[in-house]
C-alpha cells in the first residue's frame, strides 16, 4: 500500500488574488477601519494604490451598507507598517492599526 506520497501534499493554495508575494512567517497588516459606504471604500483604496501600497478589502467586492473592512499588506516588518501608520491615515482618513495577517481572514 502506497499512501505516504498523499499524506503529505495537503498544501492548501487559498491565497487572496491580491496578494503577490507572501512574506514566509509572520507576517503583519494595517487594518485602517470598517466601512459601510461602498462608494468610500473604493475611493479610499483607490487613494491607496495610486500612493504606492498594497491594499485590499474583505469582502474583496464592498457592498452598500454591509461592513467592509480596508486594509494595507501583507509585510513581514511590523516597524514599517507602523512607520507608515502616519501616511496611510492622512490619504484613508482613518485611524489605522497594525495587526497580525492571517490567509484565512
Amino acid at each position: 500500500i502506497e499512501q505516504p506520497k498523499d499524506v503529505e501534499s495537503p498544501k492548501v493554495e487559498n491565497k487572496p488574488q491580491t496578494q503577490e508575494k507572501a512574506p514566509a512567517g509572520q507576517s503583519y497588516v494595517v487594518q485602517l477601519g470598517a466601512l459601510k459606504n461602498a462608494a468610500k471604500v473604493n475611493e479610499i483604496i483607490a487613494s491607496l494604490r495610486l500612493s504606492g501600497f498594497r491594499a485590499y478589502t474583505v469582502p474583496s467586492t464592498p457592498v452598500q451598507g454591509q461592513i467592509t473592512r480596508v486594509f494595507v499588506g501583507p509585510d513581514a516588518s511590523r516597524q514599517k507598517l507602523e512607520s507608515s501608520l502616519p501616511r496611510l491615515n492622512q490619504i484613508s482618513g482613518l485611524n489605522g492599526q497594525v495587526v497580525s495577517y492571517s490567509v484565512g481572514k
